[in-house]
């Protein structure tokens, strides 16, 4: 079998197994694991883009079939990974704008008591 092939299927399963034991219950880890992910997608990257030519023997192809079944679960778990980011970026900016509204209640405008003249004319 091509070395690249057993290479993509390497990488690709460490990339899988990090994904589903992904936890985020500590920030500093969570920033750890994202470097490691994103080390793990561009040799899978590499890996990919070295491939020359389609799967020919029988091993080849039961290994394109396996990878392509984990891309589908990578796939999955990176969207997971980037609604969670997005929650939690949405709470910080909302942690940010309550704290800028405590401090300072008076620099808010509002549309309160605004009148608008509609006469004709």
């Amino acid at each position: 079998m091509n070395q690249t092939i057993l290479r993509l299927v390497e990488v690709s399963d460490e990339l899988l197994q990090l994904l589903k034991s992904l936890t985020f219950a500590d920030n500093e880890q969570r920033d750890e694991d994202i470097v490691k992910i994103e080390h793990l997608l561009k040799e899978r990257e590499g890996a990919i883009a070295s491939i020359d030519s389609p799967a020919k023997t029988a091993e080849e192809l039961i290994a394109a079939r396996k990878i392509v079944e984990m891309n589908k679960e990578i796939v999955a778990h990176l969207q997971r990974l980037k609604a969670k980011i997005k929650i939690d970026i949405d709470k910080m900016s909302l942690k940010k704008k309550m704290n800028r509204k405590y401090e300072n209640p008076y620099d808010m405008t509002t549309t309160e008591g605004a009148f608008i003249d509609k006469r004709d004319r």
